[in-house]
């Protein structure tokens, strides 16, 4: 029976409609359109692509004046549900769209007709939008994503488009970006399509991207192939692969670098993790050249400093925890006092057996007289010195090229040969030692700089439909923010009326 009666409504309501004509009931009549996004997930924001995808679904909402009926007339029957061709529908558009088929991503069911006219049209659609991608701040960025609606052929004095604040009820959150805001609002703007200006609706969509993925992959290990290039200050200072380990690690910051930029647009401005990778690249450069510089100041045979240089080399070495050697201490004490290196002024170490030889040759002995007995006794004695002076001319001979052999002519070139590879040697130690500590404080500088440099870092959840200011202050964020991430959705604050 209501089949039947439904049927009749049908026909009387249809008889002379056409879908083709705006509903109006006398000429300069507006009409009236509210619409209501509910987004239920973020599928992608490219940032290459500079492209938003969002699946949503579209509430449109008017009223048909021709369209009405008196229910106790059709047994109290107050709305039908119609193929949504049967009525007019406003021809709202997505004005910053990014797909090419704009159809293809809306679907439209069916229309409820409610007996006073109301008519309510349902789409679920697949927005692909532009977004206008701002990286200067990447990995640690925020969008502001907009979705333009209006009406492509109807002016403002036709079809008057409102908004309504959207819904995050059944919202999803996308595992890149966080949903920080949400809101809307309705202007005018020019159109070319009419003399008149057109009514637009904008929804925003405030995102924070989600930088653990980044700062994992991709910061985390630049800043391990820097720190690794530091180990070639730890190598000795003779060791040829120093340099090798360095370019080594400037060609992993180049791949890296490289996958980096694949996933970012052109831009006029340079990203921060592009300025990080820039910088991870000079202190790599510059760790090279002080690679360089060691292997260099190792390879020299002879080097004799100034002494106010020697002065600096010895406290400075104090202050990086490598104290200078007694021996090379004394050399250089005794060559300040006398203005030159004096082997015999040189102070030997007990220990050193030289010194027990060299002392042997000043032996002197007493006087004696020219009793038989103590002739006798200075013939054998003058003979021990002759074969303690042969053994120490031999001796002379096999240990004219030692450091430690101090004798005049060869022998001190010998010993200032030797005392200068010890001067080299301290000096690259303090370098390898300076090079070290000034490229760790570099590179816990710029890894502090790269994490802290993006203005108000951290998810600061705001959801107010609205627009800003226009929510009650006493709404917990805090529990609207825990339900989205949970995918428990987020319902609506109370607005604050002025």
């Amino acid at each position: 029976m209501s089949t039947a009666i439904e049927q009749q409504l049908l026909t009387q309501l249809f008889s002379n409609y056409t879908s083709a004509l705006r509903p109006y009931m006398h000429p300069g009549q507006t009409t009236n359109v509210s619409m209501h996004l509910v987004l239920f997930s973020i599928v992608s924001l490219s940032t290459l692509n500079q492209m938003l995808v969002t699946n949503n679904e579209m509430l449109f909402q008017w009223q048909d004046l021709l369209l009405q009926w008196q229910p106790q007339h059709y047994g109290n029957i107050t709305r039908l549900v119609l193929p949504h061709h049967y009525t007019w529908r406003p021809d709202v558009m997505l004005l910053n769209t990014g797909g090419s088929v704009f159809t293809d991503a809306t679907v439209n069911t069916n229309s409820i007709l409610y007996y006073d006219g109301t008519v309510e049209l349902i789409t679920k659609s697949m927005y692909t939008s532009t977004c206008g991608v701002d990286i200067a701040w990447y990995p640690f960025d925020r969008q502001d994503c907009k979705l333009k609606f209006a009406s492509w052929t109807y002016d403002s004095t036709q079809v008057a488009l409102s908004g309504h604040p959207p819904d995050l009820e059944t919202f999803t959150p996308n595992p890149e970006f966080f949903l920080e805001d949400f809101w809307f609002e309705d202007s005018i703007v020019d159109n070319p399509c009419c003399s008149n200006p057109v009514t637009l609706v904008t929804f925003h969509l405030h995102l924070l991207r989600r930088s653990y993925f980044i700062v994992y992959f991709f910061v985390l290990p630049a800043a391990i192939i820097n720190m690794c290039s530091l180990m070639s200050f730890v190598l000795p200072t003779d060791c040829d692969e120093r340099v090798s380990l360095t370019m080594n690690c400037l060609l992993a910051m180049v791949v890296f670098l490289m996958a980096t930029t694949q996933g970012l647009p052109p831009s006029p401005t340079v990203p921060l993790i592009g300025e990080y990778y820039a910088a991870c690249t000079i202190i790599l450069s510059l760790c090279i050249a002080a690679s360089v510089i060691s292997l260099r100041l190792s390879s020299l045979q002879r080097i004799s400093l100034p002494h106010f240089c020697r002065f600096i080399l010895k406290y400075l070495g104090y202050a990086l925890r490598l104290p200078l050697s007694s021996e090379l201490d004394e050399y250089w004490d005794q060559e300040r006092k006398d203005g030159k290196f004096n082997p015999a002024k040189l102070r030997i170490h007990p220990s050193s057996p030289i010194g027990t030889i060299n002392d042997a040759a000043h032996i002197t002995f007493p006087a004696v007289d020219d009793q038989d007995y103590h002739r006798r006794s200075l013939a054998v004695l003058e003979t021990l010195v002759s074969i303690t002076k042969k053994i120490l001319q031999i001796h002379t001979v096999h240990t004219s090229h030692s450091p430690r052999h101090i004798t005049s002519g060869r022998g001190s070139t010998s010993m200032s040969e030797h005392f200068s590879v010890l001067e080299c040697q301290f000096l690259t130690s303090v370098v390898d030692r300076m090079f070290f500590l000034v490229f760790i404080i570099i590179n816990v500088i710029f890894a502090t700089w790269v994490m802290t440099a993006a203005p108000d870092m951290g998810q600061k959840f705001s959801f107010c439909p609205y627009g800003k200011g226009h929510c009650a202050e006493n709404f917990n964020f805090n529990d609207c923010k825990n339900n989205l991430e949970a995918g428990r959705g987020c319902a609506q604050p109370p607005i604050v009326i002025d």
